[in-house]
């Protein structure tokens, strides 16, 4: 078990549907690829926590960043490979 990395990606005007459609995506097109390094093939898979900006909440960044933080411990304390979404 190995991993840790962690990066964001900002999704501009995108709503929560679209942007859970983007991240399954990406986690299904990761867990079906196969890499190889040398001889060994493997797979890989990615756990994602997202959170959406609401401006009607007047939600500051730090906020946005914290809830898609929780989301990630969250989708990897429910086993991996899946797409949490936390609301702030």
């Amino acid at each position: 078990d190995t991993g840790g990395e962690e990066f964001a990606v900002i999704l501009p005007n995108s709503s929560k549907q679209q942007t859970r459609v983007v991240c399954e995506r990406f986690r299904k097109l990761t867990a079906n690829e196969k890499f190889e390094h040398g001889l060994v093939q493997f797979n890989l898979t990615v756990s994602i926590g997202f959170s959406i900006f609401d401006n009607s909440k007047r939600s500051s960044p730090e906020a946005l960043i914290a809830a898609a933080d929780q989301a990630l411990y969250k989708a990897k304390g429910k086993g991996k490979n899946r797409v949490v979404q936390k609301s702030i």
